[in-house]
């Protein structure tokens, strides 16, 4: 599912790739953007990575609220096509995304849940997506607890 313009790229610089999001989800409703995490050994070399995808048309954004990571995106505000987050391997990003997808693609009922809630956000904030992703962190907070449990407990 990766794209492999991607890995021929930065692979020589990464130590994971993950297909995360929505899309990543068999059953969720999402829009057509394929977010991609991609993990290297330490955010240091987040600039050679950086440089090298902007060959494939990705746009740094700068997020200096989220220093656990650099995100880029492809396409225009209209036609977005791709996400990418690029984190430290098994770093708090990296492992809080895996256990919310990998909850929520094993959890029916609880991909139902978020996909309710995620309509009624939607509906409620309109294009507010500071406002939309805020009021998803205490439900995403409550599945990535559930799924630590869960992980625990084996």
């Amino acid at each position: 599912m990766v794209n492999r313009r991607i890995i021929s790229k930065v692979g020589h610089l990464i130590v994971g790739v993950e297909h995360i999001g929505n899309t990543a989800i068999q059953g969720m409703k999402a829009k057509p953007i394929i977010d991609i995490m991609i993990a290297v050994k330490d955010l240091s070399i987040a600039d050679e990575c950086i440089a090298l995808l902007q060959e494939l048309d990705y746009e740094f954004v700068p997020e200096p609220d989220f220093p656990e990571r650099c995100f880029m995106r492809k396409g225009s505000p209209e036609n977005r096509t791709h996400h990418i987050s690029l984190v430290e391997y098994m770093g708090q990003f990296w492992t809080e995304h895996l256990l919310f997808r990998d909850y929520l693609r094993k959890n029916p009922d609880e991909r139902l849940r978020y996909s309710t809630l995620k309509e009624k956000l939607a509906a409620k904030h309109g294009s507010n997506r500071h406002a939309y992703t805020f009021a998803k962190t205490e439900y995403i907070k409550e599945v990535i607890a559930k799924a630590r449990r869960l992980e625990q407990s084996k």
